[in-house]
């Protein structure tokens, strides 16, 4: 599928346990009149989707350097990340093979306008925005910036097709990105395989009926700015199709679409239920067992 996950159940009953303990620990506190309790919860949860710290020397190795096992714990984490996320199995494995970690504070541009692209991002944690000022200083007085959150990714259009930055992204608070330098993105030959993915996003597209009238630089554009995901059987696409920002084409494969309807404003469904219950009142008068004479 084109377009323009959830964490694992046992972390909700990870949390659970951390509130309950907290709730006894702060009891007690106050039964025995110790002071302030000094785990913040809030602070912990903070940090709960900062990216490993036991896996940020391992994206310093030098790609060869990294072994089967660190490559499997990086795909993991990298797993949580929704751009990678649509890229194919073959494409996120080379990603995990050459990715580095970056942490930025605020104000910090990673990348200005104009500029030759050197690499790509991914945000793994922390928000960005997107400005036409090489400076990236609007994106603190605008009233609504354009802002890019957990699970995005930039700046690999730039590195494909060696043109000059569109726009600044300058950090809005301290962010971590997962970086793709432009020496390992060729040597890995990673630009072959987005290549790959582009031409077939392209040609799908071209396919269309529904586009049958777009120009060639606009079916290009569609191309460029959309990815490939893949969705198992028996996972959920789209939860709630009134909320979604992106537009989503089947390229292969089945799908169900279940809409929720409410039955007390269905008059078909009332239609049905009078007639259901009409034919039951006949059914046990017919069946009713004759009375004594």
């Amino acid at each position: 599928m084109f377009q323009m996950g959830s964490r694992a159940c046992m972390d909700v009953h990870i949390w659970g346990a951390i509130e309950q303990k907290q709730s006894a620990i702060q009891m007690e506190d106050e039964r025995n009149g110790q002071g302030k309790l000094t785990f913040d919860l809030n602070y912990f949860k903070r940090h709960e989707d900062k990216f490993p710290s036991k896996l940020v020397p391992i994206t310093y190795k030098k790609p060869d350097w990294r072994t089967e096992e660190e490559l499997k714990q990086l795909r993991n984490a990298l797993s949580s990340v929704q751009s990678y996320r649509r890229y194919s199995n073959n494409l996120q494995l080379l990603l995990a093979k050459v990715i580095r970690h970056q942490r930025f504070g605020r104000r910090r541009v990673v990348i200005k306008k104009g500029h030759n692209g050197n690499s790509f991002y991914f945000i793994y944690s922390g928000v960005v925005a997107v400005t036409k000022d090489e400076e990236g200083s609007s994106a603190f007085v605008d009233k609504e910036p354009t802002l890019m959150r957990r699970g995005a990714g930039f700046g690999e259009v730039s590195l494909l097709k060696g043109v000059k930055r569109n726009a600044t992204i300058v950090c809005m608070e301290e962010t971590e990105l997962l970086v793709v330098d432009k020496e390992d993105f060729f040597a890995k030959k990673l630009d072959e395989e987005l290549k790959k993915e582009f031409e077939y996003r392209f040609r799908f597209y071209r396919s269309l009926d529904l586009l049958s009238s777009w120009s060639f630089q606009m079916i290009e554009s569609m191309a460029d700015h959309s990815k490939t995901e893949e969705f198992h059987y028996g996972r959920v696409i789209v939860k709630d199709t009134s909320d979604m920002a992106n537009i989503i084409f089947m390229a292969k494969g089945r799908c169900d679409l279940l809409h929720i309807v409410d039955l007390t404003t269905c008059h078909s469904y009332k239609k049905w239920i009078s007639q259901q219950t009409a034919s039951l009142k006949c059914d046990k008068c017919q069946f009713a067992p004759a009375g004594k004479n």
